[in-house]
């Protein structure tokens, strides 16, 4: 039997860049330059969710001595007291230390590197269509407040919603926070019901102006509500021609690990030209 290809590589070249460059003089060295950024990308964002940081865009750039590291993220972290303002820098700074220990250990010590932090909060969105954004995000509050009461992270999905409507290349960032949600023990046996909510959000912003997407699809599968036997849900909202190669479609997978056993989780996101 013949595996399937994700259709998207196709389109690779064609829609967007890819996240990995680097500078070669011989063909044989780009399988090891991928792996090792590979390797990198993949410790980068198991250091940033253990500290509750999800990472939207991570782009690395490589010679012989330098590898510049640009890292777009989400900070879902509660606002500190002035009084603990202090040790939240001690903490981030511990942070950096971390993430430049294992660069500098992985690479032998050979390299120097630069890294640029961008958080998404301050630069969400465009000031043509800020107040578009302030009347849509008042319309959601006050239509759903019965959530706000069930779910306590429900402004911090809003926030993430709001940023994969105005940010390109968002369907793995989509997919890694919708598996957090699902490992939570309290909302276990209220999987499908997350869903009803993800439809009423994105219908309300598909809907508005400042939105780079005209279509979503979610699929969830494995035992959903910790049934015995494995299910699966499909969510489509407006659009989403799979088999066209002249549309840019955006993919990602992530699964959840739970006590009943694991769900996999896969995002498309269909962005307008």
């Amino acid at each position: 039997m013949g595996r399937k290809i994700n259709s998207n590589l196709l389109k690779k070249n064609k829609y967007s860049k890819w996240s990995f460059n680097y500078v070669i003089k011989k063909r044989e060295d780009t399988s090891f330059f991928f792996f090792k950024h590979y390797v990198i990308y993949n410790v980068l964002k198991k250091l940033f969710i253990t500290h509750r940081l999800y990472i939207l865009n991570c782009t690395l750039y490589q010679t012989n001595s330098i590898i510049h590291i640009f890292l777009s993220y989400l900070n879902l972290k509660k606002k500190l007291a002035t009084k603990l303002y202090k040790i939240k820098i001690e903490e981030t700074s511990l942070f950096i230390k971390k993430i430049f220990s294992f660069l500098s250990s992985y690479t032998k010590h050979k390299l120097n590197f630069y890294i640029i932090f961008q958080n998404l909060i301050k630069y969400s969105i465009q000031l043509k269509f800020f107040l578009n954004y302030l009347n849509t995000k008042k319309k959601m509050y006050t239509k759903l407040k019965k959530y706000d009461i069930k779910y306590k992270f429900f402004k911090n999905l809003l926030q993430i919603f709001f940023i994969i409507f105005t940010k390109s290349n968002s369907a793995q960032f989509l997919s890694n926070y919708i598996s957090y949600i699902c490992k939570i023990r309290i909302y276990r046996k209220s999987h499908l019901r997350f869903l009803k909510l993800f439809k009423i959000i994105i219908q309300i912003l598909i809907s508005s102006k400042f939105s780079i997407i005209s279509g979503i699809k979610i699929i969830l599968s494995g035992r959903l509500n910790g049934f015995a036997r494995s299910r699966t849900r499909y969510l489509t909202i407006s659009n989403m021609p799979l088999n066209t190669f002249n549309v840019k479609i955006d993919y990602g997978y992530s699964t959840s690990y739970t006590k009943n056993g694991t769900l996999g989780i896969k995002v498309w996101v269909y962005e307008k030209k």
